[in-house]
């Protein structure tokens, strides 16, 4: 009986490795560039609300 050898994708070549690393490096990207406008708005749309239950209780 003779065994053939089956080789294991290899990281490089896992498609679904390679879309994680994709992945990674995306939000990676997204994280370090921003939208300091966004980021600016949010905040200020967080704080008003904060501000509007603090004084309610």
């Amino acid at each position: 009986m003779t065994q053939t050898a089956v080789s294991e994708p290899t990281q490089e070549t896992d498609p679904l490795m390679q879309q994680h690393r994709a992945l990674v490096e995306l939000s990676k990207q997204w994280i370090e560039e921003g939208d300091e406008k966004e980021q600016t708005e949010t905040w200020e749309y967080l704080r008003q609300n904060l501000d509007k239950h603090r004084t309610s209780i």
